[in-house]
């Protein structure tokens, strides 16, 4: 477990751009977005966040595609980078 410990940190300390596969990962979260809206389930799940926390469910907080678009790989190596700053213990 320690060593697993001691990659994950090294991964976090040291993000790698793969313009492809982010490219793809856009993509693909845009697809499924789109195939959510044909499912009574996650139709449901997003109806039954709503009604438990309001209007500030966890749902408020996804990107829309727009925002997905506008991402930028350095982006999320940015925040990536930046989780080491928040305390964290496992």
């Amino acid at each position: 477990m320690e060593k697993a410990l001691q990659l994950m940190e090294e991964l976090l300390a040291d993000p790698q751009v793969n313009q492809d596969a982010f490219t793809n990962l856009i993509s693909d979260m845009k697809k499924q977005r789109s195939d959510a809206k044909l499912n009574q389930r996650a139709i449901f799940s997003r109806l039954q966040s709503y009604t438990m926390y309001g209007p500030d469910n966890p749902s408020t907080f996804i990107l829309s595609n727009d925002e997905l678009s506008a991402l930028t790989p350095q982006t999320l190596i940015t925040k990536i980078k930046d989780m080491k700053k928040y305390q964290h213990r496992v």
